[in-house]
């Protein structure tokens, strides 16, 4: 399986930029559910269903859903979404809160020139 797949960017070198092609890792959109609770849709690097599981889970203990794998009983992904069944102890439970977003750019400071 080819994980990369090559791309038109442009390059940006101090005050130059140009256009190339390079290179990139796959990204696939998904959305995880939990316990029946739809907790986020995003885009992943993960190139396969074993990656994505793992990705899952990561999400679900970051997010402090779980605290062991144990605390699921099974989980199932068809195509971009991964369903997660919980143990009985998180039966409605879930608690999801949106994200803080803790600062912003503007675009254009790609062009800018890099301090050194």
């Amino acid at each position: 399986m080819n994980d990369t797949v090559s791309n038109n960017i442009v390059k940006v070198g101090g005050l130059k930029h140009f256009n190339t092609e390079d290179a990139q890792i796959k990204e696939c959109p998904v959305s995880l559910t939990f316990g029946g609770v739809e907790l986020t849709r995003t885009v992943i690097t993960a190139s396969d269903d074993e990656a994505k599981k793992l990705w899952a889970l990561g999400f679900l203990k970051c997010g402090g859903s779980i605290e062991k794998f144990d605390d699921v009983s099974g989980m199932d992904i068809n195509e971009g979404n991964i369903y997660v069944r919980a143990n009985n102890k998180f039966s409605g439970s879930i608690c999801v809160e949106p994200v803080k977003v803790l600062w912003s750019t503007k675009a254009g400071i790609i062009f800018e020139p890099c301090a050194r």
